[in-house]
């Protein structure tokens, strides 16, 4: 799974941009959104203060949706693979980056 950080297009506050590098996850077939969000946590060593701020969406392009149900099955959301195996939807993730973009 390719997560990348996103951020609102501040021309259309209807449709997201992805910037810097994704990372990759794999996700079992039986794996919450809760669960990888625990693994994101742990892997960018966020604070628990920071990442309550964090916000999950699924889409690709520049339309996405809002995850809010820590208890939906991941494998139901990320079904189409691309040809290079990847799934064609991506995870995004809003959140304040400190530093340099």
């Amino acid at each position: 799974l390719r997560i990348y950080n996103i951020s609102k297009d501040l021309s259309n506050l209807s449709t997201y941009h992805c910037y810097d590098e994704p990372f990759l996850l794999r996700i079992s077939s039986s794996e919450t959104l809760g669960e990888l969000k625990s693994r994101i946590q742990k892997k960018l060593e966020a604070s628990d203060e920071d990442f309550a701020k964090w916000k999950f969406f699924i889409g690709a392009s520049s339309k996405y949706d809002l995850l809010e149900n820590d208890n939906l099955m991941l494998c139901s959301k990320f079904t189409r693979v691309d040809k290079q195996g990847f799934f064609e939807n991506i995870l995004g993730v809003e959140r304040e980056i400190k530093g340099p973009r």
